[in-house]
């Protein structure tokens, strides 16, 4: 964002330590504590929380516009909880996640048992490109997020060209049979590397332009 850029956030906030999350998480980004108002809706938009921060003298330049500055006076004091702000540290792994696993593997096993395909031979290469796929998908949503922003438009096409390339894949495998499996993970290997090795920071300079 340019220095004299402006975050425009809005979020329904339904419980009060959301909000002081997401204040707290602006305040230790930008170093200043953020303008917050709520809207009721209307028949142009839904209500929601707002969270502006940037360009302290943006913001200030348009605190002094009357009705502006009036308008989030009046709508000001959203209800907030102090909250721990969220990281990204590894390898902390938050508590849930480790339950939901350990549920999974559980459940898997019970399943695998009254199926009758306990001491079967696993694929377990099935098994990686399983993992590796899911893996794949929530980065690709992630960067398509940071370019134009976590929107269900922005899901929705990401999830589609996923479908897309499921569909050429199956196809692959009925008209080309037999093409080996050592060409197919060069494939997978090479886009890795690609997608590892371009910098997140070209797409938006591309964007830009």
């Amino acid at each position: 964002m340019n220095s004299d850029g402006l975050l425009f956030l809005k979020f329904q906030v339904n419980t009060p330590w959301i909000a002081g999350r997401l204040h707290l998480l602006l305040s230790i980004a930008f170093g200043r504590s953020p303008v917050d108002f709520y809207a009721n809706a209307s028949k142009y938009s839904t209500g929601g929380n707002f969270f502006v921060a940037g360009s302290e003298k943006r913001l200030n330049e348009a605190m002094a516009v009357p009705d502006l500055g009036l308008y989030v006076k009046s709508h000001s004091g959203i209800k907030m909880q102090e909250a721990r702000a969220t990281t990204d540290d590894w390898p902390g792994l938050p508590l849930i996640v480790i339950i939901l696993s350990v549920l999974l593997v559980v459940i898997t096993r019970v399943l695998m048992v009254q199926t009758g395909t306990v001491g079967r031979s696993i694929h377990w290469h099935f098994f990686f490109l399983g993992a590796g796929f899911l893996l794949l998908e929530t980065q690709i949503v992630s960067r398509m997020a940071l370019l134009f922003g976590t929107t269900w438009f922005v899901n929705a096409i990401v999830i589609a060209a996923i479908l897309v390339l499921i569909l050429v894949g199956n196809l692959v495998a009925h008209f080309r049979p037999t093409i080996t499996h050592r060409l197919l993970y060069l494939g997978i290997a090479i886009s890795i590397l690609v997608s590892y090795f371009t910098p997140l920071g070209n797409l938006f300079c591309s964007r830009s332009g």
